[in-house]
């Protein structure tokens, strides 16, 4: 029971006193200045910052927005259609290919391809308005 008392009490030392350095450290951080930082130095009441010269204006954001979505759509056609001629031609699957244009066809799959596509488009282009 002794050698218990003996452990506890060593413990609850080690314990005060790392809460004694804790604290000394905190009271030198709090000592030295603190940092300020004023985040909204150059705002207006409502927290905006004013126009500059170099702000662009709404009209070409949304001009590079349809640009850049266009580009977008016109690298996609030239991947897909490079990947098909690759696979056709160049690797001899032009028969698989076959089958799986005659699968879409057949089931009349090529609306669901065409409505998916055209949701894309729309949504990035609703995007551009964001």
């Amino acid at each position: 029971i002794l050698a218990q008392e003996l452990f506890h009490l060593k413990r609850a030392n080690r314990h005060q006193e790392g809460v004694r350095e804790a604290s000394s450290s905190v009271e030198s951080m709090s000592s030295s200045e603190p940092l300020v930082e004023d985040e909204c130095k150059d705002c207006d009441d409502t927290g905006l910052q004013p126009l500059k010269a170099e702000t662009p204006t709404e009209a070409a954001e949304t001009s590079k927005y349809h640009k850049m979505f266009a580009i977008i759509a016109l690298i996609g056609q030239v991947f897909a259609w490079s990947t098909y001629l690759c696979f056709g031609r160049l690797l001899k699957q032009q028969v698989l290919l076959d089958e799986k244009f005659a699968l879409i066809h057949k089931y009349q799959l090529g609306y669901v391809y065409l409505a998916v596509w055209i949701i894309g488009m729309g949504r990035a282009g609703v995007s551009c308005n964001a």
